[in-house]
């Protein structure tokens, strides 16, 4: 999942017009539903708290059911389980949290002249190029999973349950998955009926090389993808509208983490009159069944939300209105927030300020601190020269001093040598990667034909401390003779760059990627390091394309079984592996979260670094 940092745009929430949250107990979020019994989550692990699965007694405005043949039982009486725990849907009726069609009520946008980086196609409320379309945390954290209505029934991540439940599941294999809709029910306003076309015409158009979604290669699991990604044609052959409320979906084959592709926001159905009536304007028209509302956007300066009277969930949200400001730099931020103006510093501490505001006791219990599934790193295209060079890009990978790049960001991280963060699955302990080593790097770019290096450019998001960043490597490339130049742009251009396949020969992706869009090793792969992301638009910014470990990815992905999971994650753990021999990256750090809140917001720390909802969980968050 994309990282994108708040400075561009910042957001900056101040709440106003807050009524004091209902009563309303935290710890229905920490359950789960199923045939009646509720599942108590173990916390006790090193990640926090996910959402798991939802109460299904609360119907949304419009949802799809998932049909595969399976069922999910409990037994009490049985062992609990040890170790990590993946609920993988196989009930019928489940809600499926990726259907969020219902037109909200919108307020009017003020048409402000934008700043540059909002004419960046990304930069919009589409759902099929910006993950963040529906509800207000997603909207503008823009690098989220949005599961309002089943909250993660398709990515429990690893959690045990507690002594008295476990999970048993019965062994099937996907490729055919069935979407029921609940008849009867209606958006909001104007009524717009959700149906199987809607559907069809949503992931078509996500996929469709015109749409230059990010998220398409999420999808090519499905029948027909090769075809419509490559231009041949507009529809998915393994996309079948059977009535007006069920649609089939035809794999290419069984595919582990097809249903979590579905809760993504990139599948979010939209309605096609709706894009066809808006045209290149539709992101700016958003549709949804969220927990807020659009009330006012002055595009480049801030957006306004009102909380939707209609939301499915009872008490939630807890604000009346969130006010979000862009454009601030973080430590004009932090200082807002030291002085009542704002409630919560989007972007946080700022490296330089960190020290000084976490050992100052007037500022005790404002700063949250939160795990992610985050790995930071530095892109080398291997189609440009001298990138598509092996022993170069060893060698930019011995030449990085990762220890001391830690230290400027005030230890908020930890040094990394591999794509997959420590706490996913198929995370190689043992593997020790490339050493920091400038003399064996020179050694290397001799070999190559570079004994007196070569000049190239580093691009990177020009908010703190990313330029830093920046120029630390620099310095480090500098002493093996690599002489690079720094692009610090706004964020919005340096994903362009990188998306494109003749500029940004490397990249820093510190603010921008990567996070995980759901917790299974695939997702470190697919979009940002596999062929089907080395497309223009792409997030494979290295164009990356080792069509053999593609192969494997497939193949581990086909794993659907139970007992194939510790087969699956060992094939995973391989393939990582074997992408670093290949050295597309230097992998940087791995960093934790920090999120600033003012001494008048309440809720449990967690909704603050929530690894979903991130940054924070807006629904939850309310007055104290």
């Amino acid at each position: 999942m994309i990282a994108f940092n708040h400075v561009v745009p910042v957001l900056n929430l101040s709440v106003f017009n807050v009524r004091r949250a209902p009563a309303f107990a935290f710890e229905q979020s920490k359950r789960a539903t199923i045939g009646g019994r509720f599942i108590r989550v173990d916390e006790s692990r090193d990640l926090p708290l996910l959402h798991v699965v939802e109460d299904f007694t609360q119907k949304p405005v419009c949802s799809f059911a998932v049909t595969t043949g399976g069922e999910i039982k409990i037994d009490s009486a049985a062992p609990a389980v040890d170790g990590p725990v993946q609920i993988r849907p196989a009930a019928i009726d489940l809600h499926v949290g990726f259907i969020h069609v219902p037109r909200a009520k919108i307020g009017r946008v003020t048409p402000v002249p934008a700043q540059p980086f909002f004419h960046f196609r990304r930069i919009t409320l589409n759902p099929a190029v910006n993950r963040g379309v529906i509800d207000i945390h997603s909207a503008f954290s823009q690098h989220l999973l949005q599961l309002t209505v089943t909250d993660a029934v398709f990515a429990v991540p690893a959690y045990g349950p507690q002594n008295d439940v476990t999970l048993k599941m019965p062994a099937f294999e996907w490729v055919h998955v069935q979407l029921h809709q609940q008849k009867g029910m209606i958006s909001l306003s104007p009524p717009t009926i959700c149906n199987s076309a809607d559907v069809k015409y949503s992931l078509e158009r996500t996929v469709n090389p015109k749409t230059q979604s990010p998220g398409a290669g999420f999808f090519s699991p499905i029948a027909g993808y090769d075809e419509e990604a490559s231009g041949k044609s507009t529809t998915l052959s393994g996309i079948e509208v059977v009535d007006d409320h069920t649609v089939k979906i035809t794999l290419k084959e069984p595919n582990a983490t097809f249903l979590h592709v579905l809760a993504l926001n990139f599948a979010s159905v939209v309605p096609r009159e709706e894009v066809e009536k808006w045209g290149a304007d539709f992101g700016k028209h958003p549709v949804g069944s969220g927990a807020f509302e659009l009330q006012e956007w002055k595009l480049g300066q801030e957006l306004i939300f009102r909380k939707n009277p209609n939301y499915f969930k009872a008490g939630v949200p807890r604000l009346d209105h969130i006010k979000f400001e862009m454009g601030q730099d973080p430590s004009v931020a932090l200082l807002r927030l030291e002085k009542g103006e704002v409630d919560i510093a989007g972007d946080g501490v700022p490296p330089a300020q960190f020290l000084s505001f976490k050992n100052n006791p007037a500022y005790k219990g404002l700063m949250v601190t939160g795990d992610q599934l985050q790995t930071g790193y530095v892109t080398m295209k291997t189609t440009l020269p001298p990138f598509d060079n092996l022993k170069v890009r060893q060698a930019v990978n011995m030449a990085v001093n990762k220890d001391r790049i830690v230290r400027i960001i005030n230890g908020r991280a930890a040094p990394a040598n591999q794509p997959l963060p420590p706490a996913m699955p198929g995370y190689d302990k043992a593997y020790q990667g490339f050493s920091y080593d400038p003399a064996k790097a020179k050694q290397l770019l001799s070999e190559a034909g570079f004994p007196n290096g070569f000049a190239t450019e580093l691009y990177v998001m020009n908010t703190d401390p990313q330029p830093r960043i920046a120029q630390s490597i620099q310095q480090d490339l500098a002493k093996v003779g690599i002489h690079a130049s720094i692009k610090s742009l706004a964020q919005a251009n340096v994903i362009a760059a990188g998306g494109s396949a003749s500029q940004a020969p490397m990249v820093w992706s510190g603010g921008m990627a990567w996070i995980a869009d759901f917790p299974d090793p695939s997702n470190f792969y697919g979009p940002i390091l596999g062929c089907a992301g080395a497309v223009e638009g792409g997030w494979n910014w290295a164009r990356y394309c080792n069509k053999a470990l593609d192969a494997q990815a497939a193949a581990a992905d086909s794993m659907v079984k139970p007992d194939q999971q510790d087969a699956r994650i060992e094939a995973w753990r391989k393939i990582f592996i074997t992408a670093m021999d290949d050295a597309p990256w230097v992998p940087v750090f791995n960093e934790k979260r920090y999120t600033v809140h003012s001494a008048r917001m309440g809720g449990e720390d967690a909704l603050y670094v929530d690894p979903v909802h991130v940054p924070v969980n807006y629904d939850y968050i309310g007055l104290k």
